[in-house]
């Protein structure tokens, strides 16, 4: 009778203390299951969530006029163009103008995707070149200078002639993050600003006009 109340308490224990084993291995699996739980949640909504960078032909890199979006959809455009029917190039894409304010701007788009946006300034002239230069370069910095004019253009009439003859152009470019801006002067009519997109886009956030 001994031997079997011993025993009997020998089991008692054993069981207490497999239990006891027990819940404690349960206490340490609850943390690691939990984490396992939360990854594959987060796993889940990475892959259900749109992805973002060169393939997305959404990505807004600047936002012109606080209307258009350069590197975005020509179907967010909400103005109505100056022509009921764009201009179509194969090799270029679409060009549409569109009047805003007292500023025309020229938008051209590929597969629905603008990657060009121009602001056209009056007047076409080398003082009107000069004056948006400086402007510029308050914001951007120096930049680089296009300009293809012939060496014989120095003074205002002979840059003015070299430009009506087609002889050249007054450029100058600012290399940005995914996107450029180009200063232009190729015609008397108007001054361009030419906001276009790099050829190697990059996942930069959306930037808004300065000028």
């Amino acid at each position: 009778m001994l031997f079997l109340n011993f025993t009997s308490q020998l089991f008692s224990i054993d069981s207490k203390h497999s239990k006891l084993q027990l819940s404690s291995q349960t206490r340490l699996n609850m943390p690691s299951r939990t984490t396992a739980l939360w990854c594959t949640l987060i796993t889940a909504v990475a892959l259900a969530s749109p992805l973002t960078g060169r393939g997305d032909t959404s990505a807004c890199l600047k936002t012109i006029a606080n209307t258009f979006c350069l590197g975005g959809s020509t179907g967010e455009i909400t103005l109505t163009p100056v022509s009921s029917e764009p201009a179509a190039d194969p090799a270029n894409g679409t060009v549409a103008e569109y009047q805003l304010d007292d500023r025309l701007l020229r938008v051209a788009s590929k597969e629905s995707r603008i990657f060009s946006i121009s602001r056209l300034e009056q007047p076409g002239s080398w003082l009107s070149y000069t004056d948006w230069k400086k402007r510029i370069i308050r914001t951007y910095g120096q930049g680089e200078d296009a300009t293809t004019l012939p060496p014989y253009a120095t003074s205002r009439s002979s840059r003015r002639n070299a430009i009506n003859s087609k002889r050249g152009r007054a450029a100058m470019i600012w290399p940005q993050d995914g996107w450029q801006l180009e200063l232009i002067w190729d015609t008397t009519e108007h001054i361009e600003l030419r906001y276009s997109l790099a050829i190697e886009t990059s996942e930069a956030p959306a930037d808004s006009e300065d000028l």
